[in-house]
């Protein structure tokens, strides 16, 4: 953590988070961190329903998750221009389980354990 009043020059690959007291420098994934302006989904180990909550956001739907879930990691890279469909495909194959509602526009993913 640096203080406030300090004074750090980051290097490339590194960022700086802050809480308004103290700034903190982590090395990041550039590959990773630049994917969204590639128009791509990056996973790289990534938890599952972290991977859930950004399809949730991009593709505007809903995810109920089982009281016990327990979280699978995800690895790959996957073009936001796919349709939900496909990258439900995707997911699917790669061990997620889930279940679909559908009510006219709106999409309720359930996740199953």
């Amino acid at each position: 953590m640096v203080s406030r009043l300090e004074k750090q020059f980051l290097l490339p690959g590194q960022q700086s988070t802050s809480d308004g007291v103290q700034m903190k420098i982590q090395t990041v994934d550039l590959e990773q961190i630049s994917a969204w302006k590639r128009g791509q989904f990056y996973f790289d180990g990534t938890d599952s329903k972290d991977v859930l909550e950004q399809l949730r956001r991009w593709y505007g739907i809903e995810i109920e998750y089982p009281d016990h879930y327990s979280p699978i990691p995800f690895y790959g890279i996957i073009d936001r221009t796919k349709s939900l469909k496909s990258v439900l495909y995707m997911l699917e194959k790669s061990g997620l389980k889930f279940s679909i509602l559908s009510n006219g526009n709106h999409i309720k993913l359930l996740i199953e354990e």
